[in-house]
């Protein structure tokens, strides 16, 4: 169906809804050479959903100069698997200069929409997730327990956050911003869970101790002997179970 569209006189006004869909999936997987982008772009105008969604996909393949543009504008107006999808076009677009744009949406209701941004704004590069950092002391408790899960669902990337995170005067948000620490399988965050040992909250230290009983190391064990002696008896504990599992 899709090699009929290089005939200059073929219009996709002439298709059937399922016939767009099936043409825009076979598009999909053709060559971005292949692709009529011009007139495809035309579908992002029709009042099929599907038929919208999948053509930002293939328009992605070709990247075409019109699309991010188009994508910024409707972001606002967009729920669920729609928005996710702009969202992903623009990461797969590499398209930098939305970084704050996305990161109105980092708090999404929608998980998948949050994670979709967190991801994004990852590959945008650290410069791009340290923008994002600035907003987050903005947001409401809720919201930045939100971020924080989202960017810890990412396997790297985020520190900008989190380390935005251990600074919030909210308690509950830095020991958020530990156990998502604890769940990213990335060492490079070592030295962050070792200077939250030195938390004024008790709660917050004895996460950070549970969080390092993954990465033990004469580092680790150095930074954690101190709370051996901690005053509240569930840190000292997890501190002596850790350096159990050491043995």
């Amino acid at each position: 169906m899709y090699l009929s569209m290089q005939n200059e006189k073929f219009r996709f006004s002439s298709l059937s809804p399922l016939e767009k869909i099936s043409s825009l999936e076979k598009m999909k997987f053709a060559t971005p050479d292949s692709i009529p982008d011009d007139l495809v772009f035309q579908l992002l105008q029709d009042e099929n959903p599907k038929v919208k969604d999948l053509a930002v996909e293939v328009l992605c393949r070709t990247r075409h100069p019109a699309l991010s543009p188009f994508i910024v504008e409707q972001l606002p107006l967009l729920e669920g698997p729609s928005k996710r999808i702009y969202i992903n076009a623009l990461q797969s677009l590499g398209a930098k200069s939305t970084t704050l744009v996305l990161s109105d949406f980092m708090a999404d209701n929608d998980s998948g929409v949050r994670e979709a941004v967190a991801w994004a704004l990852i590959s945008f590069g650290e410069e791009a997730v340290a923008l994002t950092a600035e907003k987050f002391s903005l947001l409401d408790r809720e919201s930045k327990v939100k971020v924080i899960r989202a960017f810890s669902r990412q396997m790297k990337g985020g520190r900008p956050i989190f380390e935005k995170a251990l600074q919030d005067d909210d308690f509950w948000i830095r020991k958020e911003a530990v156990i998502a620490l604890n769940v990213k399988d990335d060492q490079s965050f070592t030295d962050i869970l070792i200077k939250s040992l030195e938390d004024t909250s008790p709660i917050v230290r004895l996460e950070a101790v549970r969080g390092l009983q993954s990465k033990v190391s004469e580092k680790v064990l150095a930074a954690v002997r101190p709370l051996l002696e901690d005053p509240n008896e569930d840190v000292a504990s997890a501190a002596n179970s850790l350096f159990e599992l050491a043995k």
